[in-house]
């Protein structure tokens, strides 16, 4: 739970300093390393165009396969933009 608290008030920060409103949290506990997930799966269904996803790290979105990692890519890229951005933060965060 404390490292959900920091990346929170990083992400937070990082949206801050980037001029994005962030609409929604979405924090789970089960593996990154299984694709159907029910907060991974809302989130897909709540993006629209022109949003930006962004996560603390990579792998806090997937740990998946490349076979599964694929599909995700897929799916997100139906209704949003895909690019990879670090920031210069302690933590990278990724925006989408």
């Amino acid at each position: 739970m404390q490292d959900a608290k920091r990346a929170k008030s990083e992400l937070i920060a990082f949206a801050n300093d980037h001029g994005h409103k962030i609409a929604a949290f979405y924090v789970e506990n089960e593996s990154g390393a299984t694709l159907v997930r029910s907060k991974l799966m809302q989130l897909i269904e709540d993006t629209h165009k022109g949003d930006v996803i962004l996560v603390e790290l990579i792998d806090r979105l997937a740990r998946l396969n490349q076979a599964d990692w694929d599909t995700l890519k897929r799916m997100l890229s139906e209704k949003i933009s895909l690019s990879y951005q670090k920031s210069c933060r302690p933590h990278n965060i990724a925006c989408y």
